[in-house]
């Protein structure tokens, strides 16, 4: 359902870290990087195994749509898993070479706000919602800033898993 756009985005958030930038900062983000695998556990938990019906929408820069479906999706197991450890990947990606704060909506959440600067550029990662057994509304921002930066990407899922199997 939302997968290509977020690849995409963890694909412009890697573009961005591998630029030159400052020295590595790893031990002063050793929190975000903490962060960012409850998030990506929270993220997996939400997606459970099953079919899932709803919207996804993208958003450009501006906040227009210019995205938007509503077709079904079969996650099987371990898909969830996947595009999780691809977003967390992607974003200690960045902690590896930026200065990074972050704050975390804790086990069970999809909240996670993570800020980097890298020099002269920064990118801001904010994943916003909640999640109950089979619903799921969470929406995600990407946004870059400095020389070279990717355009900034928004995104919004509201799911439902109808079943259990495809």
């Amino acid at each position: 359902m939302f997968k290509p756009r977020i690849a995409l985005a963890a694909a412009a958030c890697v573009a961005l870290a591998l630029l030159p930038s400052a020295a590595s900062t790893q031990e002063r983000n050793a929190e975000t990087r903490q962060h960012l695998t409850i998030w990506a556990d929270s993220f997996s938990a939400a997606f459970t195994p099953g079919w899932w019906e709803g919207e996804m929408q993208a958003f450009d820069s501006s906040g227009k749509l210019v995205d938007s479906t509503k077709n079904p999706s079969c996650i099987k197991a371990g898909e969830s898993n996947k595009l999780a450890t691809e977003m967390h990947d992607a974003m200690n990606s960045i902690a590896d070479v930026g200065n990074c704060t972050s704050r975390s909506g804790g086990a069970g959440s999809l909240e996670l706000e993570m800020r980097c600067t890298m020099g002269d550029r920064q990118v801001s990662f904010l994943s916003k919602g909640q999640y109950s057994d089979g619903v799921v509304d969470w929406s995600v921002d990407f946004k870059f800033s400095g020389p070279d930066a990717p355009q900034t990407q928004s995104m919004k899922v509201s799911a439902r898993r109808t079943r259990t199997s495809c």
